[in-house]
């Protein structure tokens, strides 16, 4: 089976994300200087619909941890999550599924979207309407 997006529109038997995960990347401040982001993931597939994951993020700015639980339904994705942090915050997750990657809206304010490559994944993260390299947008890289 070749490598695609999670969650791919002929559901694996294991999605690419799933097991343990560590990421680094750039998060754009709000004074436009770029900080480092370091993240460590664990996704797991209850089954060949659903993924499931936490996610721990630390940078100058400060860390948060996260959970979600996303269902594929066809070409579209939707969940929950919760983030913790400063401010804790529950969200509704959707989004969709193409060949290439998934892309799916956190609540109102920001976009995912997930690249899957040979050696592992990146996610890159913005304001709904503003580029990854906006303030509070960034990329991180997941491998193994």
């Amino acid at each position: 089976m070749s490598p695609c997006c999670w969650p791919c529109r002929r559901p694996p038997t294991r999605s690419p994300t799933a097991g343990d995960w560590q990421g680094e990347g750039r998060i754009i401040r709000e004074d436009g200087a770029s900080a480092r982001l370091r993240c460590r993931l664990s996704g797991t597939t209850p089954d060949s619909q659903s993924w499931h994951a936490e996610i721990t993020c630390a940078s100058v700015e400060g860390r948060f941890d996260g959970t979600w639980a996303l269902r594929q339904t066809g070409a579209r994705v939707s969940g929950t999550g919760h983030l913790r942090s400063d401010t804790p915050e529950d969200f509704t997750i959707t989004g969709r599924v193409t060949p290439d990657y998934t892309v799916f809206d956190v609540g109102d304010r920001v976009r995912v979207q997930v690249n899957i490559a040979p050696d592992g994944f990146e996610m890159r993260f913005a304001e709904i309407g503003a580029a990854s390299n906006a303030p509070g947008g960034g990329i991180v890289r997941f491998s193994r």
